[in-house]
């Protein structure tokens, strides 16, 4: 049991035909010139312009009317761990966003990415997992160019998320900043900042893994240059602007994405989920978007909360179609509002306990 959508499963195939084109290459990538792993890119990115359109219009006509998940805040779904079957265990229609073309930047802006092994690494993690999903998984997960359509009709959401960003600063400091300038003019060292932010607010301001928590901000700072060398070159004032400004612009950008299409964020990373909650105040007094965030939320409570071991005992394919007809997220948003349980501003153990209960009426009818 699959998607019963003709035009987009024909996409696939053609897409994992295109893929596996350029297996030799990535298998050797760290031989391949730069020149050739932009040509491959750039391939990838003529083939879903020539379907855009379609793509469209099949995701505003089919996929609209369904529960559309669509992975945000990791690059590639990672299959070989088995990421799939959390994927597929809540929602219907199920989207990565081409891990290729996420992935375009590095090698695009500076030559200098293409001789660092871990990026090239982590290219061909995302095309081989790529390839797997078209390949053996394309009746359930669906590769897409979700920003790429998105980005068609707002082609530079750079201003729009500078304002968010600079409205977020104003907020979590309760004074107003209007940009790089007055932040800096504002604040002159770490203490500075670490005296003005709530706690709560610090606890989740976040760089590297949610263990930063235990770290000054000096020392998160410093484990953010280890992490990403290539701002070695900026003060530790200037690392907490670029590396906040780039989940918070992480954040802006996904939900831009998934409201546009009609999707709901599917979130298993943990820095991502901190910022993703630090913003949500922004954006819930729109009702679907309320709706959305609390979808999100309960995902990810899932994702933290059930074991692998629990879901993947099971035939991949016989435990996809259960999910399908079990509708686990609708059941559970149900119980939910019955037992009159806030989801935004709840605790995890009363949403725990129902997503436990959900799963397990699900899996006794194996």
């Amino acid at each position: 049991m699959g998607y019963n959508n003709e035009a987009l499963i024909n996409i696939q195939i053609e897409y994992s035909q295109l893929l596996t084109k350029f297996l030799p290459q990535i298998e050797n990538i760290n031989e391949i010139e730069l020149s050739n792993l932009l040509s491959i890119i750039d391939e990838v990115k003529l083939f879903w312009y020539k379907r855009l359109p379609l793509i469209e219009f099949e995701l505003e006509h089919w996929a609209k009317s369904k529960e559309s998940l669509l992975l945000s805040g990791a690059i590639y779904l990672d299959v070989k761990d088995n990421e799939h079957f959390f994927f597929n265990l809540f929602g219907e229609y199920h989207v990565v966003d081409d891990p290729l073309l996420k992935l375009e930047g590095f090698f695009r802006v500076s030559s200098e990415n293409f001789k660092d092994e871990s990026i090239l690494n982590v290219f061909k993690r995302a095309y081989l997992d790529t390839l797997e999903v078209t390949k053996n998984y394309s009746n359930a997960i669906h590769i897409l160019p979700a920003k790429e359509i998105v980005n068609k009709y707002n082609p530079d959401n750079q201003e729009l998320i500078e304002t968010f960003y600079w409205r977020f600063i104003s907020t979590i400091f309760k004074k107003e900043v209007k940009n790089s300038a007055e932040f800096f003019k504002s604040f002159t060292s770490l203490s500075d900042i670490e005296k003005e932010l709530d706690q709560i607010i610090l606890d989740n301001l976040v760089f590297v893994d949610k263990f930063d928590n235990k770290l000054t901000l000096e020392e998160r700072c410093e484990k953010y240059k280890v992490e990403f060398p290539q701002f070695r070159g900026l003060t530790n004032l200037q690392i907490i602007n670029v590396a906040t400004f780039s989940y918070v612009a992480q954040i802006i950008d996904l939900l831009l994405i998934t409201s546009f299409l009609g999707f709901t964020p599917y979130i298993r990373n943990d820095i991502t989920f901190r910022y993703f909650l630090l913003l949500k105040d922004t954006f819930i007094e729109e009702p679907s978007i309320r709706i959305m965030v609390e979808k999100s939320i309960i995902i990810y409570i899932m994702y933290n909360t059930v074991s692998l071991e629990r879901l993947n005992k099971y035939n991949f394919d016989e435990f996809y179609k259960l999910t399908r007809e079990g509708n686990i997220l609708a059941r559970t948003i149900d119980r939910l509002n019955s037992c009159k349980i806030e989801v935004i501003y709840s605790k995890v153990k009363p949403i725990q306990k129902i997503i436990d209960e959900e799963i397990d009426n699900l899996l006794k009818t194996f």
